[in-house]
């Protein structure tokens, strides 16, 4: 868990870096900065989306797991809706801001957790850092992440920081149980998981520039939900 341990602790010192440079920002540029931010998720999102949906066959552009996405996408936030995910971890978070009086934590660390939690890097990484103790696809998404949330702490404040604490259950889960789960992470697996986290980045993008007020927190269930369609239609 090395390398879990190293991406976490790089969150945090980043995060609260970014919250001490966020006192020196004037109020009046940081909506242009959040919307800038925003732009820059959305499209990191879209790269990598069209990396992992698209493939050239024959010269030609192929598109793989629309229907898996559309499934995932619209069942998941069904079922977020009625857990309502989205209110229990915000009424948390409201809790913790109440008691140390800070606003917008879970904002910040809500939006955070879910971009470094979902991707390939996060999954993939893990797994090797559980079997094998390679932590070198972590150490880079740490210095990915390391930006990331300096960024994003600016506009978003000190939960993105606490979103190491995600990174480090999530991550460290799946290193645990590296040896266990690894023989059922297929290739398509991974390219029906990325294919839905990279949807759900994007709506991390359009919500940091105004555009959609989704909760994010309700996707969450999709992301369960294209493991499940892999198990049965893959």
């Amino acid at each position: 868990m090395t390398g879990t341990i190293i991406n976490s602790v790089v969150i945090l010192a980043a995060g609260f870096l970014g919250c001490f440079i966020k006192k020196a920002i004037p109020e009046k540029i940081e909506k242009p900065i959040m919307d800038m931010i925003g732009v820059s998720v959305f499209l990191i999102a879209l790269l990598g989306f069209f990396s992992t949906a698209l493939t050239i066959v024959d010269g030609s552009i192929k598109s793989n797991g629309e229907i898996m996405m559309l499934v995932c996408l619209a069942l998941g936030v069904a079922i977020g809706e009625l857990m309502c995910i989205d209110d229990k971890l915000n009424a948390f978070g409201k809790k913790i801001e109440d008691k140390a009086g800070v606003d917008g934590f879970a904002k910040g660390f809500v939006t955070a957790s879910l971009l470094f939690c979902v991707g390939a890097m996060a999954i993939f990484g893990a797994l090797k850092d559980g079997i094998s103790g390679d932590s070198s696809v972590l150490i880079v998404k740490s210095m990915i992440d390391a930006i990331t949330a300096f960024i994003l702490s600016t506009s978003l404040g000190i939960g993105v920081a606490f979103a190491g604490i995600s990174v480090f259950v999530y991550q460290g889960a799946i290193a645990m149980l590296a040896t266990y789960i690894q023989p059922f992470v297929t290739d398509l697996m991974m390219m029906n998981i990325c294919t839905v986290g990279y949807a759900i980045v994007m709506v991390i993008g359009t919500n940091m520039m105004g555009l959609t007020k989704i909760k994010l927190a309700n996707t969450l269930p999709a992301m369960i939900l294209a493991v499940i369609y892999t198990f049965i239609f893959g």
